[in-house]
């Protein structure tokens, strides 16, 4: 049931409601965990600060076939269009090309279409409501809210990179990076009239991190990790020169770049998605982080509440063994960021929109010869190229 008044909605004909489970944020992750668990039969309670589910869209909408399907969700009304891949772009505008196999989502429409299904399953769900403190003892935990006082059994906080509830328990706060992003009319950027079947990202000199380009149906999402508009306007009139831009919304936002934190469970509290840092490090993908972490966290939730025995330290072990914490990770996401344009320019020349599996010894030496300033790069490069290998679509 959704609610959206504001009269104090815990109290159901007058009688003290204990829900098993409470969530904070009404995201992606916060409503697909709320549908694990109320489809085990549990009474589960949602409260987000925003008006409406959906909106406003802070995201590039892109996720691997692997990581919706695995997720239990896949449904084509949500879906924009699939894509084969991406390439990754350098500054000579040469590419190198990685398939692996997604789609781009009208992620307002899915988040729409998760909401749907929680509350068919039978979860409550309260917008235009703030938390504003948590607290939790052996039995219970506490949320304070604009409209009044919730208790559940066990909290899931997954209310973005900025966690107001995993302040409350943790002193770790997530490392972020600003990013902004146009949605523009798919007329207003030249060659975009025929929609491209890959991803696009850009490695420019005006960001150490990487801009992108993901053409829809009848719009572009075009995008980087930057906290100035203008820096965005400029690679645009950078890399899509002429034709009559059409913008159509601009948004906002951070991701979390730091990885996954060291403690993500509390007690009967479990951290999920942004406000548990499960996004790449490296390739800063968040929406497959989301996903798996609301899975991961139900399943533990779903023992505890079944057993009677808090098992949620489950969910952290779960989560340390997925990819979010493989060493390479962690190394890349120190090392692979802010390279130089002459080492970028070296994989420009050396890929020239092939595979990135490519092994070509003699054009290696070449581009070796051109651009020796590349050989201080060469190990972070290799260890990326494996990673890819190992984790093609496990990275986004």
């Amino acid at each position: 049931m959704l609610i959206n008044n504001q009269r104090c909605p815990d109290k159901d004909n007058n009688e003290y409601t204990l829900y098993d489970a409470i969530i904070t944020g009404a995201g992606i992750a916060g409503l697909a965990c709320s549908v694990y668990l109320s489809r085990a039969g549990f009474k589960v309670c949602v409260i987000e600060r925003k008006k409406e589910i959906g909106y406003p869209v802070c995201c590039g909408e892109a996720v691997s076939k692997k990581s919706l399907h695995d997720s239990g969700f896949y449904h084509p009304s949500y879906i924009d269009s699939k894509v084969k891949g991406y390439r990754v772009y350098y500054p000579d505008d040469n590419y190198m090309e990685v398939d692996s196999q997604g789609y781009l989502l009208n992620r307002g429409a899915f988040e729409k279409y998760l909401c749907c299904l929680a509350e068919k399953s039978g979860v409550k769900i309260l917008l235009k409501t703030p938390v504003l403190s948590c607290f939790q003892d052996r039995e219970k935990v506490t949320v304070k809210t604009s409209c009044g006082v919730f208790e559940g059994k066990y909290l899931i906080a997954a209310d973005g990179p900025e966690s107001l509830c995993a302040s409350f328990f943790s002193p770790e706060k997530n490392k972020w990076l600003p990013a902004a992003q146009y949605r523009i009319k798919e007329n207003g950027v030249p060659g975009a009239c025929k929609r491209s079947e890959f991803l696009g990202f850009y490695y420019d000199s005006l960001s150490p991190y990487y801009f992108w380009n993901f053409e829809k149906s009848g719009y572009s999402n075009i995008g980087g990790c930057v906290s100035d508009k203008t820096i965005l306007c400029d690679f645009i009139n950078k890399r899509f020169t002429g034709g009559d831009r059409k913008i159509h919304e601009f948004v906002r936002g951070k991701i979390p770049a730091g990885g996954l934190k060291k403690k993500i469970v509390f007690g009967r509290v479990a951290l999920i998605g942004d406000a548990a840092g499960a996004v790449n490090p490296v390739s800063l993908a968040g929406i497959y982080g989301a996903l798996m972490s609301a899975k991961l966290s139900a399943e533990a939730a779903v023992l505890s509440l079944k057993t009677g025995v808090n098992s949620m330290s489950k969910y952290e072990k779960d989560m340390k063994k997925s990819n979010f914490t493989r060493m390479e990770l962690k190394y890349l996401a120190k090392k692979c960021s802010g390279y130089p344009e002459k080492a970028l320019l070296f994989l420009g020349g050396y890929f020239t929109g092939r595979k990135f599996h490519t092994i070509d010894i003699r054009l290696f030496l070449k581009m070796l010869k051109k651009y020796p300033v590349v050989l201080k790069y060469l190990i972070p490069m290799f260890i990326h190229r494996n990673l890819l290998i190992k984790e093609t679509d496990n990275m986004w």
